[in-house]
């Protein structure tokens, strides 16, 4: 899940981003789809922890000078990209069986466009700090 997009970065950056004092629980209860990216995602129930570790990391970011997305953060998390779907098919009241994740650190991510889509590799995380 993406609590801010970020371009560029400093090095020390890990120790800028927030650590979980307090591990907590999100639920993933609904699905849907973004039609212009053809992203089929789950979406997670209403969560304040969350939402309030977006914000700190948002805040931190801005703090330092370093330049993210300000679009509103919508918590979910990509489940397929460009997924082929039956036309019959209505996405819009889409369920899925409810499940439960443990948030415990902050990690960041570098997304880059590879030969077969998306690749994603770890730069860091905030479980791993010293």
């Amino acid at each position: 899940m993406t609590l801010a997009f970020i371009g560029k970065w400093p090095e020390n950056i890990i120790q800028i981003l927030p650590q979980v004092s307090h591990p907590f629980s999100i639920t993933l209860d609904h699905a849907g789809i973004f039609p212009e990216a053809k992203v089929l995602w789950a979406g997670i129930e209403k969560s304040e922890e969350l939402h309030r570790l977006a914000q700190c990391v948002r805040d931190r970011l801005a703090e330092h000078g370093i330049l993210f997305d300000p679009k509103e953060f919508n918590p979910h998390i990509p489940l397929v990209r460009k997924p082929l779907i039956p036309d019959s098919v209505d996405l819009a009241g889409l369920e899925i069986p409810a499940a439960r994740m443990i948030v415990d650190e902050v990690c960041l991510y570098r997304s880059e466009r590879g030969e077969n889509g998306m690749e994603y590799t770890v730069i860091g995380s905030t479980r791993n700090r010293t």
